[in-house]
């Protein structure tokens, strides 16, 4: 049995593989506190905040998004879900 086993322990060393690693590269970024924003404003700067924040939401959901276009349903433990700023679009 430990024969069997021996190839499969040299290929995953060889790969640099551990269980860590995978562990890690699955945990969620830090998210970063921005200052509030007034909703209802539209002038250059608050548009600024507001483009930023979203995509900063995008690139938070994209880690969770599956090859079919469906979302993993941990992404909303995660991630804020953040609407298109179209006040912002003119």
């Amino acid at each position: 049995m430990p024969i069997r086993i021996l190839p499969i322990v040299l290929l995953l060393v060889s790969l640099n593989v551990s269980a860590a690693g995978t562990h890690a590269s699955q945990a969620p970024a830090p998210t970063v506190k921005s200052p509030p924003i007034k909703e209802s404003a539209d002038d250059s700067a608050t548009c600024v905040a507001k483009w930023d924040r979203y995509h900063q939401s995008q690139m938070c959901f994209a880690k969770y998004r599956r090859m079919n276009g469906t979302m993993k349903p941990s992404a909303y433990k995660h991630c804020k879900e953040v609407k298109t700023p179209v006040e912002c679009t003119r």
